[in-house]
């Protein structure tokens, strides 16, 4: 019982969601993609989203500025969330600009704009979950795109909200997070994502 509660927390962590997001799209949009532009897709975000992130990290434990990779205490997530935020801006502005591929621009978009209310949160001293940010965003997104093309999205929905209570529950039975961080969590995770999908839809169509 106690790996099934915390192996959620391990599955989703939010550096895996970008390229989780990035396949996600990739094996569920009904359009025919370049393997070789699927291949460099996935080896740029896998750099610059976990890769480049893991390495900070690890320099900023390294100099004591944070005492483990967990992050527990709000003060060690404000360098890190700020970080990351960056790097989402730095992908939408040159590796995924909307005049080359739009599909990603608003992906990352919504997550970008997820990091800066995460920031602010953050340097708010407000321990908001990252978890449910990364799960809740890539949920929204990828549900959007299955109901746009007119998928079963019920059993889509089923597992998404399947999905979001285990990894809920996980940070809960974990004592990292209360109910009201979690759920602002989702709040901040989806919402971006569901308002960038209005702009998607318009290029889709």
């Amino acid at each position: 019982m106690d790996t099934f509660f915390k192996l959620p927390s391990y599955l989703f962590h939010p550096l895996w969601m970008p390229i989780l997001g990035v396949s996600g799209v990739y094996y569920f949009f009904p359009i025919s993609f370049d393997q070789i532009n699927i291949i460099s897709d996935l080896v740029v975000v896998f750099f610059s989203t976990i890769v480049i992130p893991l390495l900070f990290l690890l320099l900023l434990k390294k100099t004591k500025i944070i005492e483990s990779l967990h992050l527990k205490k709000v003060k060690e997530r404000k360098l890190p969330v700020l970080f990351f935020t960056c790097i989402a801006a730095f992908i939408i502005n040159f590796i995924f600009p909307p005049e080359s591929n739009q599909l990603f621009f608003y992906f990352f978009s919504g997550i970008f704009f997820s990091g800066i209310l995460a920031s602010v949160f953050t340097i708010s001293n407000f321990k908001i979950s990252l978890h449910m940010i990364g799960l809740s965003g890539i949920v929204a997104f990828i549900y959007m795109i299955l109901s746009s093309f007119h998928f079963n999205t019920i059993i889509a929905l089923a597992l998404a909200i399947l999905l979001l209570s285990w990894l809920a529950s996980s940070r809960i039975y974990m004592k990292a997070h209360t109910t009201r961080e979690i759920l602002i969590g989702v709040v901040v995770g989806a919402v971006p994502q569901i308002y960038f999908f209005n702009d998607l839809a318009t290029w889709l169509d």
